[in-house]
């Protein structure tokens, strides 16, 4: 069974894990959950516990081997603190919502909610 890897630092609110859960259900696990040797996960926290709530008995892994336990810890928190360094471009966002619109009009129906042309970023539900 898999378990974290030192503490808690990152929150994962219901909200997130519900919208994690929405997009294996939509587009399948496209990312494996990054583990130790010894089951302990240093990377996709959430993306377990979104496989919890669907009952899913695996998900797809990458087991890291060699590293001593603060090179795995630092590891963890450089994978979860480098995302926060980068921002969106909000005209190219809207161009690429534009694109996914004319190319599937009926994208985001079902659980991710409808995409209309000039919605916001914020309606995204991956947000």
């Amino acid at each position: 069974m898999l378990q974290p890897l030192g503490r808690a630092t990152r929150r994962h609110p219901s909200g997130h894990i519900l919208k994690l859960k929405a997009s294996i259900e939509q587009f399948g696990f496209v990312l494996p959950i990054v583990i130790d040797e010894a089951n302990r996960v240093v990377a996709g926290w959430g993306l377990v516990l979104a496989a919890r709530k669907l009952a899913l008995g695996q998900v797809p892994a990458v087991t890291l081997s060699g590293l001593r336990e603060p090179e795995l810890r630092t590891l963890r928190l450089a994978l979860n603190r480098l995302g926060e360094d980068s921002s969106w471009d909000m005209g190219a966002l809207a161009l690429e919502f534009s694109d996914i619109i004319e190319l599937d009009p009926a994208r985001g129906s079902g659980d991710f909610g409808k995409l209309r042309k000039g919605d916001s970023f914020a309606k995204w539900p991956f947000r």
